[in-house]
């Protein structure tokens, strides 16, 4: 018989421990994260940035239980869902030739000076933002520069252009830079949560299916 109560998402109790992208601030990691906190107050959230290396090292060891990072994740036993696309654009000096152009090809930015990231610090985006753009021809990276912020200072100063997520260049871009789209086929580039799958983690599980009901029918 029923008690006429509804259903009710199940109970989870302990310790979650989450590991943010410093790159996927604008790609609602925080809101699943609240959403979370709210409809399971009994777990502790212990929360914690880096960047996607970093973060897989950390669930690899056991020093998280999910963490959100850029591409997918190919090795197992860890798990990953994609929670979100976004594009990439160009970004470059407001004075630069390309900056008169509405979109750009990939054609347009080979041989260019290129301020980019250490690959280190994600290969598996690295090579998917080269492949999409360079493909096997070589890029001209004349620096490297740990994060957004830094590498769109250097692209105001003249240096080079820089290849970014959408959200994050028009949110960081500084006076004098300017960014554009690419024509298509649109490159492009994916939020990925990332967890190692335990029997009787139910902080895990109940993120996760959040996660799923997040993206609706196509998360299931």
């Amino acid at each position: 018989m029923s008690n006429g109560c509804g259903r009710r998402p199940k109970q989870a109790t302990g310790v979650l421990r989450v590991a943010y992208t410093r790159s996927g601030a604008d790609l609602n990691m925080h809101e699943l994260v609240e959403r979370f906190r709210v409809r399971y107050p009994e777990v502790r959230l212990s929360l914690s940035t880096a960047w996607t290396s970093r973060n897989l090292e950390l669930l690899g060891a056991d020093q998280v239980d999910v963490a959100f990072v850029r591409a997918a994740v190919r090795h197992r036993p860890v798990e990953s869902l994609v929670l979100a696309t976004e594009e990439l654009v160009v970004a470059m000096a407001e004075d630069h030739p390309l900056a008169a152009r509405e979109c750009v090809s990939p054609d347009d930015v080979t041989g260019l000076p290129l301020v980019h990231w250490p690959r280190a610090q994600g290969p598996g985006y690295h090579d998917e933002i080269r492949r999409q753009i360079w493909g096997d021809r070589p890029q001209r990276v004349v620096l490297e520069q740990p994060d957004a912020e830094h590498i769109l200072r250097e692209v105001a100063g003249r240096v080079g252009i820089a290849v970014l997520d959408e959200h994050r260049a028009r949110k960081l871009c500084p006076p004098g830079v300017r960014e554009r789209r690419f024509v298509e086929p649109v490159p492009t580039t994916t939020l990925v949560v990332a967890w190692r799958p335990r029997a009787g983690h139910a902080p895990v599980d109940r993120f996760i299916e959040l996660c799923r009901e997040h993206l609706g029918p196509a998360g299931r």
